[in-house]
C-alpha cells in the first residue's frame, strides 16, 4: 500500500463523514 492508498481513504472516510452531518 502507497501514500496514495491511505490518501484516498482518508478522503473517503471525510466525505462519508460529512454526509452524515449533513
Amino acid at each position: 500500500m502507497g501514500k496514495r492508498g491511505w490518501t484516498e481513504n482518508a478522503i473517503q472516510s471525510v466525505i462519508e463523514i460529512q454526509q452524515k452531518l449533513l
